[in-house]
């Protein structure tokens, strides 16, 4: 959904030039908008799209006009959205979008398109999509996003202008929540929580976001494994079933979980309070270097996964790591 410009949160600086710039139409064709999932990526394209096909009279995007309400309800005609519906962005499905763009913007002057996971385009995909940044066509601007920069290629990256969107300061976040009418020590606890990300914060401020029971989930694996005896009882400690779309929320808890067991481990204070004292029996049966260990096998796992990998095969070495990893 678009924002006005000062509900936007990233670089003041450089968010200050790219709402100059966009209010007087001059922009470049093609932005590489990065940052963490979450970090306001998505929210950013979106504004700056509906700030290009907006045709009202004063500041950009009204959200009143035609065009800014077609863009709000996804019907305009002049922009488009392409996402991984897999692993990967393919030749063909970057060939397709490159065809589509061959004829004149319906509206006005301008084409806008917005690329999610840009870095889930293979190589061939990125190599035929270079050809149309060389050679803009001077009526589409494109948006490229993603938390992963650096698996675009560096001809990809050097013909886009980057917009980095940070984390930010947990006094921000708070005050976003409390503003939303969030309670005050809920928003105190999940701005912490999100570690600077105020998509992440906006989840874990209500008691459902499924992030809670995944991390529960990771705690009763970790807190039934002592040692390679347990193996039957760490095995029944998760979803050895688990489905393609709750694989990756799970890992990213446990990830999450380990962080703040290393955290324990080195005298700091967790960023989830609420698990502290779980955290602080766990950390007993671990070596700092085990918890390492067992965080690079949860990366595997994670890319096995995005490989079409089942669960219980791509996460059976996990289960194991941490079954040797027990003190």
């Amino acid at each position: 959904m678009a924002l006005p410009f000062e509900k936007i949160y990233g670089q003041p600086g450089v968010l200050a030039e790219l709402h100059r710039s966009f209010q007087a139409g001059s922009v470049v064709h093609a932005f590489l908008i990065h940052g963490d999932a979450g970090c306001g990526k998505k929210t950013l394209a979106a504004t700056l799209a509906m700030a290009l096909h907006c045709e009202g009279a004063g500041e950009k995007p009204c959200m009143q006009c035609g065009p800014c309400q077609r863009m709000l309800r996804g019907t305009h005609p002049d922009h488009v959205e392409l996402a991984a519906e897999k692993a990967t962005l393919t030749v063909k499905e970057i060939r397709d979008l490159i065809d589509s763009l061959a004829d004149k913007p319906y509206e006005g002057g301008k084409r806008t398109v917005i690329l999610h996971d840009a870095e889930k385009m293979n190589e061939a995909a990125q190599n035929a999509f270079l050809k149309t940044l060389e050679e803009p066509d001077g009526q589409t601007v494109f948006f490229l996003l993603t938390a992963h920069p650096e698996g675009l290629l560096q001809t990809v990256r050097s013909r886009c202008r980057p917009v980095y969107m940070p984390r930010l300061p947990q006094e921000t976040i708070l005050a976003e929540l409390v503003s939303r009418g969030v309670d005050q020590d809920r928003a105190r606890y999940a701005a912490r929580l999100s570690q600077g990300v105020m998509g992440r914060a906006l989840d874990l401020s209500r008691e459902d976001d499924p992030y809670y029971a995944y991390r529960d989930e990771a705690l009763r694996l970790l807190s039934a494994t002592r040692g390679k005896e347990d193996v039957p009882r760490a095995s029944m400690a998760w979803d050895e079933k688990r489905k393609p779309e709750d694989s990756l929320p799970f890992l990213d808890a446990l990830e999450a979980v380990l962080r703040d067991m290393m955290r324990v481990m080195n005298g700091l204070e967790p960023f989830d309070a609420q698990i502290a004292d779980n955290l602080e029996d766990i950390a007993q049966h671990f070596t700092i270097d085990a918890v390492a260990c067992i965080m690079e096998e949860a990366v595997s796992v994670r890319k096995r996964v995005n490989a079409h990998v089942q669960w219980r095969s791509a996460a059976e070495p996990l289960l194991l790591k941490i079954v040797e990893g027990a003190k």
